[in-house]
């Protein structure tokens, strides 16, 4: 059997926010946000300014836990804690480089019985110890540290009679440390049991005073200091101090998500709408607490996993199923400061592919409830567009800024145009004028504003192949014509001065507008550029019919020749750019690759090859370089058929796609009220936008409002279908409706929308093709009451007609349609209750007219319920509940008895939570507990061998994954473009997005080996004793460690390593360093 080995990535990361805190990490008058997004920690200070990220770390689980503690004295830093779906308990501090080390980490996992219900539930007593809520009816009590030197005694378990168990809480009753167990004795009725925790003894029993209640308690909310807390169900919030009558207040029916103390006079709650209620305490003559409640009518907000009051107004307002927000209140409403974009939960994505730039965007049903939302994610960075206008046959693209107005000249083939701009509020227009002088008939090559003169009197300059043109500024009169008998091959301005290129010569126009040489060489140049080095300007040529790049001293004429290694492959631009870091040469080739020279080393090695240099595979095509700055930082725009954004920072090279169609030209373009203004022209258009933020994901978002669950895209219309769900207010009673609405997703507009019949539940959704009519089927179920099941649905099939949707056949089923895929291009495979069935669709004639009919062709069961169902060639692939997943084949000649066989299957009980094909052969899919399983066929052995799948690789990923699809959002890969079409994306609950696709063993070799280097070097807050450890696969059952999938975000942290760490790292992997770089941004570039 032959090992198939993985590569699996991040595309991007989680986004959802599980849990929150506000600590005091440092000084005791410095206060920081801790935000935990599934596996990743980020840790903001909290300035006048607003929040800086000053941390961010990820673990490989995900954080199930977080807590603080004060390490010593009322005025000491707090420690945070973590405790991790491995169980993993993690203290850690911020230290003086504002980096999070490690003071105690300890492995509490037990196995002793089932995992809490709930999930991980725990609270910190008086600063000394951490009960931990792990498995149902135990707790377990761990020391804590209070010095770094002083390790904690080993913690150990209490037995509880509680299970299902919400929340544990501290309180101070009667001078006695109480702890509150908030459990669940029924459905839907929790209510608390009173514990007395003797620390010298180790016990808990139970308190004395035990309050009896049987009403149940949605929210329990220890009041601060822990003196007291509050009760609350729907309707009533009622308020028990430690010394005195409760007190109680009525308010509307609603259900509560969180909440947050103002003050101490002053508790937030926020309810599953995202709307917010005040309740307030007040101390009467009687010195008794009353309590207020007040409904804050702000503005509706996401629904909230955690709210955090930070300073004067301001509070974090923390979401898993929408947006995040920094929020501030007052008595007028609720203002948003800043929001945190969110993509989770992910419930479906298809991959749509973008003809324009070769590569496929992800369409994904995002959010729960009436956050729903729509996003497009396409990598790279996204050019919005203001305004476009179609015009063919743009050269070049030049800007001036003259007489406090902004030009845009605009050169062609064959000829040149200058437009002036008109900025208005909310409007930009361009006019086209005349300048006396101003060569229209000819292709401009160079244009812009140069000085000239002792008085460096500003002028206008037109320079086309054979004449340069001077105009003032001012009034745009013309002034001067330069006429050469030699072709002007290029041209540039460089501080303020005019530079051509004639032959193998390079000139300058002085201050008495006369034309001065500046350099001369044996061989015809095909680009050059001016820069500084130093102090010093210098000079960067390239030449048609040599191999080599000279950089020259302007003042000196030293020269250093690098000698090109491809041959003669011709330079057909070249930038020299300067940052921080030193100065770099950017070499654009004639066959679309960029070469990248750091400029010291140029200086250093004269007429000899430096081996430190960057050879970018860009495009396909000549790449014309051009320097832009954005927010300040310096990018060099790749033109070409792939439009690429390069970015030198500390020495590291990124590169960018732009979502954009062949550049041909771009230029910056002021603009009133948008930073970062460009125009743009392609083969096609001229565009205008802007550039907001250099990403390497870009999202379109449309709020639909209501819970969107599938999603399946019109091939031929360009619009995608939905399946939704919402909760509508009747008079009576709140009732879920489901509907299908037809979106333009170009657009991002609801066209139509269809409403089910009431109880119907839309669940499964696809398209289909007959006889070039392009349908949708879409499969539902009936959820009537007291049914544990569904024990009927129906099948629809509608049509786009005229932007509405029609339906067109519907048929009756036993059994909920849980998910289905077309087969063959002519058959339908359904999971239906607990059956798997495969329909033949066709269009008939009945009575003159077409219909859509469904003949059902054979059906087989499957162990427990179906719940995904994929297709490829005559194999279908089934995702069960609980029983993993199955192989079955079709046998389109065989009879309705025997036409489904299950060739193979996995005998190993897990949940399965989405499945995909990686070929007939493999198969991927994931469970529950966030593992990803990758399975193969056995093609030896006996019969009952070959019915078992070997999993044959497998990995934790810390996310749970809802669904899969095949796509890549990255453009073509012109090496790997095989391994590149096989990749698989998945989405997941945080708003994960990941990438997996099968590598070469050879590529595999060297990967393992500098990750096992790397993960042997971890040290800090998340650590790896052996290879063995990272990233086990783990459940309520086993553990396995993690085989034949590289984890890339090991390995590609390798990129962000110093130069010196690289080469160890190399050094003990046995690999060539080069080597190492290339391939691990080989294996970046076939997902970003």
């Amino acid at each position: 059997m032959v090992d198939r080995k993985f590569y699996l990535t991040t595309v991007a990361p989680s986004t959802s926010i599980t849990h929150a805190l506000v600590a005091k990490l440092n000084q005791p008058d410095e206060q920081y946000l801790v935000i935990v997004k599934n596996t990743i920690v980020d840790v903001y200070q909290l300035t006048t300014t607003g929040l800086d990220l000053i941390y961010t770390k990820q673990f490989p689980y995900s954080v199930s836990f977080v807590s603080k503690y004060q390490s010593k004295g009322k005025n000491s830093k707090d420690y945070l804690i973590f405790v991790t779906n491995n169980q993993q308990l993690i203290i850690a501090q911020l230290n003086d480089n504002k980096e999070l080390s490690l003071v105690y980490s300890n492995n509490i996992e037990d196995r002793l019985g089932r995992t809490a219900f709930y999930g991980i539930s725990g609270v910190v007593i008086g600063n000394s110890y951490l009960l931990l809520h792990l498995y149902n009816h135990l707790i377990k009590i761990v020391p804590l540290p209070r010095e770094e030197e002083n390790l904690p005694e080993a913690p150990f378990n209490l037995r509880i009679d509680e299970q299902r168990v919400v929340g544990l809480y501290c309180l101070q009753l009667d001078q006695k440390q109480v702890i509150a167990i908030h459990h669940e004795i029924k459905n839907d009725v929790k209510v608390i049991t009173f514990y007395e925790f003797n620390i010298d003894s180790k016990t808990l029993s139970l308190y004395n005073k035990q309050i009896e209640d049987t009403s149940t308690i949605d929210l329990f909310i220890p009041y601060l200091g822990n003196e007291g807390y509050f009760k609350i169900n729907s309707q009533i919030v009622s308020f028990v101090p430690n010394s005195s009558q409760i007190s109680s207040v009525s308010m509307r029916p609603i259900h509560l998500e969180t909440y947050c103390f103002l003050d101490e006079h002053r508790l937030l709650l926020s309810d599953n709408q995202g709307k917010m209620h005040l309740i307030t305490l007040k101390e009467n003559n009687n010195h008794e607490i009353e309590l207020y409640y007040y409904p804050l009518e702000y503005q509706a907000l996401t629904i909230p996993s955690t709210v955090l009051y930070l300073d004067n107004s301001v509070l974090f307002w923390g979401s898993k199923g929408g947006d995040s927000h920094l929020i501030k209140i007052n008595e007028k409403g609720c203002e948003i400061l800043e929001t945190f974009e969110n993509r989770g939960p992910i419930l479906d994505m298809t991959a749509i592919h973008d003809e324009i730039t070769n590569k496929d965007n992800l369409l994904m049903c995002c959010n729960t409830y009436q956050q729903g939302t729509l996003k497009l994610i396409s990598s790279g960075v996204g050019i919005d567009i203001i305004c476009q206008n179609e015009m063919k046959g743009i050269t070049h693209l030049y800007q001036a800024e003259m007489g406090h107005k902004e030009y845009l000249i605009i050169s062609y083939g064959d000829g040149s145009k200058v437009f002036e701009s008109q900025q208005e509020v909310n409007q930009l227009r361009f006019n086209e004028i005349e300048i006396k002088g101003f060569n229209r008939k000819e292709e401009t090559i160079c244009s812009g504003i140069i000085e000239i003169g002792e008085m460096k009197e500003s002028c206008f300059v037109q320079v086309t192949r054979e004449e340069i043109n001077i105009f003032d500024s001012e009034q745009l009169e013309f002034i001067q014509q330069i006429r050469f008998n030699k072709f002007i091959s290029h041209s540039c301005i460089y501080d303020e001065k005019l530079y051509i290129s004639q032959s193998n010569e390079i000139n300058v126009l002085n201050e008495n507008k006369e034309i001065k040489q500046v350099y001369s060489g044996e061989n015809d140049i095909s680009a050059f550029t001016i820069g500084k080095e130093g102090t010093e300007d210098v000079i960067g040529i390239c030449y048609w019919d040599s191999n080599t790049m000279e950089i020259i001293n302007m003042e000196n004429g030293n020269k250093n020749h690098i000698r090109e290694i491809n041959g003669n492959i011709y330079g057909k631009s070249i930038e020299i750019i300067n940052n921080q870091e030193g100065m770099y040469v950017v070499i654009g080739m004639g066959d679309g690759r960029v070469l990248v020279y750091q400029m010291e080393e140029l200086m250093e090695i004269e007429g000899e090859i430096p081996k430190n240099y960057k050879v970018l595979d860009i495009g396909l095509s000549g790449i014309e370089l051009k320097t832009l700055e954005i927010n300040g930082m310096k990018y060099i725009m790749c033109l070409c058929d792939r439009p690429t954004l390069v970015s030198i920072c500390k020495g590291k090279i990124k590169t960018l796609s732009v979502n954009c169609s062949e550049i041909v030209s771009i230029v910056p373009f002021k603009m009133k009220e948008c930073m970062n203004s460009l125009v743009v022209a392609t083969k096609e258009n001229i565009i205008i936008g802007n550039i907001d933020e250099i990403q390497s994901i870009h999202t379109k978002s449309l709020s639909i409002g209501v819970f969107v669950s599938r999603i399946v895209v019109s091939k031929q219309e360009n619009k995608a279908l939905l399946l939704s769900s919402e909760i509508k207010e009747l008079k009576e009673k709140r009732v879920e409706t489901h509907s299908v609405k037809l979106i333009d997703f170009r657009k991002m507009e609801i066209e139509d929308s269809h409403e089910l019949k009431e109880n119907e539940h839309a669940l499964s959704i696809e398209q289909i093709v007959i006889d070039e009519n392009e349908m949708f089927v879409i499969g539902t179920a009936f959820a009537k009451p007291n049914e544990v099941e569904p024990s009927s649905g129906r099948i629809l099939i509608v049509q786009i007609k005229d932007g509405r949707l029609e339906i067109i056949f519907e048929k009756d089923v036993n059994g909920a349609v849980y998910s289905m895929k077309t087969l063959l291009k002519k058959y339908l495979a359904m999971s239906i209750e607990k059956k798997l069935v495969v329909f033949e669709y066709q269009r008939v004639i009945t009575n003159g007219e077409f219909e859509v009919k469904l003949q059902e062709k054979g059906s087989c069961n499957v162990k427990l319920i179906g719940l995904y169902v994929k297709t490829l060639g005559n194999k279908i692939l089934v995702g069960d509940l609980m029983k993993s997943i199955s192989v079955y084949s079709f046998d389109n000649n065989g009879n309705n008895k025997n036409c489904l066989t299950e060739v193979s299957r996995d005998f190993y009980a897990s949940y399965t939570t989405a499945i995909e094909f990686v070929d007939e052969d493999c198969y991927l899919s994931s469970d529950s507990n966030s593992n990803i399983l990758i399975f193969n066929t056995n093609s030896t052995g006996n019969e009952s061998e070959r019915f078992r799948l070997n999993n044959c690789a497998h990995i934790h990923v810390g996310e749970c994954i809802n669904v899969m699809c095949k796509g890549s959002i990255a453009p073509t890969h012109s090496t790997y473009e095989t391994v590149q079409k096989k990749c698989i994306l998945f989405g997941g609950v945080t708003g994960y997005i990941g990438g997996i696709c099968e590598i070469p063993n050879e590529i595999y070799d060297v990967l393992i080996k500098v990750q096992n280097q790397i993960l042997l070097q971890m040290k800090g807050i998340v650590e790896c004793t052996t290879p063995d450890d990272w990233k086990k696969v783990i459940d309520d059952w086993k553990r396995m460690p993690s085989s034949n999938i590289i984890d890339g975000s090991i390995v590609e942290s390798y990129l962000e390593m110093s130069k010196e760490k690289q080469c160890e790292i190399a050094h003990l992997s046995g690999v060539n360093e080069e080597q190492i770089s290339g391939i691990i941004e080989n294996m970046i570039s076939l997902f970003h």
